[in-house]
C-alpha cells in the first residue's frame, strides 16, 4: 500500500496512493474508490473512525524513512 502522510492546519492527512497484492495493483473500484482522496477530510465526520483520529494526533511526520506520530494528552 502506497500512502501520503503529513500534519497540516493542525489535522493529519492520510492519502492512499495505491494497493498493490504480491506486486499486482488492484484497480481503485476494488478497495472503494479511494485512491488519491484524504480519507481524513473525505471520511472524518464527527465521532466517525477518522474524525477520532485526528483529534488524537498532535503531529505526524514522514522524515529518513521513519515515521514518527505525536499523540495529543
Amino acid at each position: 500500500m502506497g500512502l501520503t502522510l503529513r500534519f497540516e492546519n493542525d489535522r493529519p492527512v492520510v492519502i492512499v496512493r495505491g494497493v498493490s497484492l504480491g506486486g499486482i495493483p488492484l484497480p481503485g473500484a476494488w478497495w472503494g474508490d479511494i485512491k488519491n482522496r484524504d480519507l481524513v477530510e473525505e471520511s472524518g465526520r464527527e465521532g466517525a473512525f477518522w474524525d477520532l483520529f485526528a483529534k488524537g494526533v498532535d503531529d505526524l511526520q514522514v522524515r529518513d524513512g521513519r515515521f514518527v506520530l505525536h499523540l495529543k494528552d
